[in-house]
């Protein structure tokens, strides 16, 4: 039930952000990961992130671990990390992270 109400609350959420032209995706970054919430921000690769293990990486500020699902086409890192606070989405470092895009390297 509780999964249910989140997935609604989601949906809910895109279809607001979509309704109000607030979009930070970029062309590439994935809905799934809140970046129609204006979470995905660009960070610093080598001081925010430590690879762990394979698309394992950790959010040096926070601790927690995300996943990179994609390559940031446009040369820059981005993070997609956000907490709900008093009803709104507040990015940010220590937030809770959601996916992660890098730039190839060598490319």
């Amino acid at each position: 039930m509780r999964r249910l109400l989140t997935t609604a609350s989601v949906l809910v959420l895109w279809f607001v952000v979509l309704a109000n032209g607030q979009d930070n995706c970029r062309g590439f970054i994935s809905t799934g990961c809140c970046c129609t919430a204006n979470c995905c921000f660009e960070i610093d690769e080598k001081r925010d992130v430590v690879q762990k293990s394979g698309n394992t990486f950790m959010v040096v500020a926070s601790g927690r671990y995300v996943e990179r699902r994609g390559w940031s086409p446009d040369g820059h890192a981005y993070l997609c990390a956000c907490d709900s606070v008093n009803g709104k989405w507040v990015p940010g470092l220590t937030a809770n992270p959601r996916c992660l895009y890098l730039p190839m390297k060598g490319v």
